[in-house]
């Protein structure tokens, strides 16, 4: 009995210190990443993030993400209103809605960051890219680049 309050004690210190080390680097989005040998993407296989990050950044792509998979074209403008020649991007987005995506790195610079998606579309089950760049201005996040593959 001795021996189980022990080990139970210190599974929850160990809990304790990893939650404290975590929330020390919520600056620092990804934790681990697995990159595959002789993988010219430069994106990771398999990526642990932070759960106490910044996810402000990730709002905005996610409703961006959103109004995509929703084919509202007006929510989509509002959120890609930063990028330069929208209107044909926006066109062609909607055409090739998402359905579902699921983030697979972050890369923060300063004030810029990078966030990559893995999205399928309606037209598809293979999920394909989708990189969206982003610039901090003042407390919130604009998207101001966007690519995707189809």
């Amino acid at each position: 009995m001795k021996i189980l309050r022990v080990g139970a004690v210190v599974v929850l210190l160990a809990g304790l210190v990893t939650c404290a080390w975590l929330f020390h680097r919520r600056d620092k989005p990804v934790v681990w990443a697995i990159w595959e040998k002789g993988d010219s993407s430069g994106h990771p296989v398999f990526v642990w993030l932070n759960p106490f990050r910044d996810r402000s950044a990730e709002r905005v792509c996610e409703s961006a993400l959103k109004a995509l998979r929703d084919r509202d074209r007006h929510g989509v403008e509002v959120a890609l209103r930063g990028v330069n020649g929208n209107a044909s991007l926006i066109d062609h987005e909607l055409k090739n809605a998402v359905k579902k995506w699921s983030i697979s790195d972050i890369r923060l610079q300063g004030e810029s960051a990078v966030l990559y998606y893995d999205a399928v579309r309606v037209e598809g089950d293979d999920a394909t890219p989708i990189h969206i760049f982003l610039k901090r201005q003042g407390c919130t996040w604009q998207i101001v680049d966007w690519e995707a593959w189809y």
